[in-house]
């Protein structure tokens, strides 16, 4: 008989059983953005039904596509799980020596492309977007395409062409992915070019020098406008009137944009920069240039003109008053030329500045007959007028008509009337003019006669 007490206090160890590791292989993978390796494990010795699986740290040496990328591990490889701890493993470190693998490129399905609408940026340019879940969080992955609207200008539902047809990857992990899409996705495509907004932050009045207008220039500040766009600013600017003056009113209305590229903008101007302009309307240079003049010698100086240069539209001659004209010339001045110089003159909107003119005084009324060879022949005048004829001469010369020395005579002198050339009586002007037509010459002799008071003559 068994004695009960013997089988009290019993005690048995259980040895952990051991899991034989023959064989260890790195196994492929789809590129997944990390550097996680996955283990093929040979093994003998775990009991079926219980939870043990094995544990290890084994990564690639990069997370990049590549073919026979070396794998590590990391302190070995042991049991997980709640049975784990009934087994111990036996692996020979030597097979976890020159592990390696391939990691394949991930596919990048695109679902569909849109296109994307803009801003007027004044190029051809369209931004696509392509729809994807192909993405690995955190990678640097872009789509690389040119694509362009038909023409630069803002405008809806403006179609969209992709150069070639062609789209491909880019970015620092694009080579971690093969890129599917279908071509179709790439036709049709179309989207809105939204008009630029034109900001104007300043407006002001050019001032100008008086051009008989009330016309006024602007000067508007913006930065919006595109460089090599055309874009202008149209408007209706007035001064107060077309005066010259300081601080003059300035009146704007229909502010507008001109220009080839005026359609692709937006104008946006406040009211209250248009209020309270004014402009500085400077005179106007106005030259007055005398004109030339000429004269015979011992006439008087004819009548001064001048005209005008710099005139503004609109404007006459009648602008100017109070010319006067001054010349150093006098009826007994020599032959030569004389400035004749203009002041004194005034015109509202202008500054007067002025040019001379020249006073010519001609040559000889008669041959330059030394004086010693003019004579005055003694005589009488007959008739009412003072010249009507030549009545007596003593002594008696032989007379000639001297011939080629009449077309001298200034316009309001008597004319010729057939009796011979002009001899000039400066001392008698009224009369002397009156006997222009009676010279008369002694050919014989070479002295001059002439009837009248024997004063100058003109030489």
């Amino acid at each position: 008989m068994l004695d009960p007490g013997l089988l009290s206090g019993l005690s048995l160890d259980i040895a952990a059983r051991t899991v034989t590791i023959s064989a260890v292989a790195a196994e492929d993978k789809v590129y997944d953005g990390t550097r996680t390796a996955s283990l093929a494990i040979t093994w003998a010795g775990i009991v079926g039904g219980d939870d043990a699986a094995f544990g290890y740290d084994a990564r690639f040496a990069d997370k990049n596509v590549g073919i026979g990328k070396p794998v590590t591990v990391a302190d070995g490889i042991g049991l997980n799980g709640a049975d784990a701890g009934n087994y111990v493993v036996a692996l020979d470190p030597a097979l976890l020596g020159g592990l390696s693998a391939d990691i394949s490129a991930k596919t990048l399905s695109v679902a569909d492309v849109l296109a994307l609408g803009k801003t007027y940026d004044g190029s051809l340019s369209a931004e696509l977007a392509f729809v994807t879940d192909d993405i690995v969080d955190g990678d640097n992955v872009a789509f690389d395409y040119e694509a362009l609207f038909s023409d630069k200008n803002a405008g809806m539902g403006k179609a969209i062409g992709v150069t070639g047809g062609a789209v491909a990857l880019a970015g620092a992990d694009a080579g971690n992915y093969a890129l599917s899409l279908d071509a179709a996705l790439l036709l049709g495509l179309g989207a809105d070019i939204g008009r630029r907004t034109l900001t104007v932050t300043g407006v002001a009045a050019a001032d100008k020098t008086y051009d008989g207008t009330r016309n006024v220039a602007l000067d508007f500040t913006a930065a919006d406008i595109l460089a090599g766009d055309s874009v202008g600013f149209d408007y209706a600017a007035l001064a107060a009137d077309r005066n010259a003056g300081t601080g003059k009113a300035v009146a704007v209305t229909g502010v507008s944009l001109s220009g080839e590229d005026a359609g692709n903008y937006d104008l946006a101007l406040a009211g209250s920069l248009l209020g309270g302009l004014t402009v500085d309307v400077a005179a106007k240079a106005l030259t007055v240039v005398v004109d030339d003049r000429s004269r015979p010698r011992f006439l008087p100086n004819p009548a001064f003109t001048y005209h005008l240069v710099g005139l503004a539209e609109g404007d006459d001659a009648a602008v100017v008053s109070g010319v006067t004209f001054l010349t150093a010339a006098t009826d007994a001045s020599p032959v030569g030329q004389y400035a004749i110089a203009a002041s004194g003159g005034s015109a509202p909107n202008y500054v007067l500045a002025y040019t001379p003119g020249t006073l010519t005084v001609t040559g000889h009324l008669i041959p330059p007959y030394d004086q010693d060879r003019i004579v005055h022949v003694p005589g009488s005048l007959g008739g009412g007028d003072g010249f009507g004829g030549l009545v007596s001469i003593t002594p008696t010369p032989t007379l000639h008509t001297l011939a080629g020395y009449a077309d001298g005579s200034a316009a309001g002198d008597a004319a010729l009337d057939g009796r011979g050339p002009f001899c000039s009586d400066p001392g008698n002007r009224g009369r002397g003019r009156r006997l222009f037509p009676h010279l008369q010459l002694n050919m014989s002799g070479r002295t001059l006669y002439c009837l009248g008071s024997p004063s100058r003559f003109a030489q």
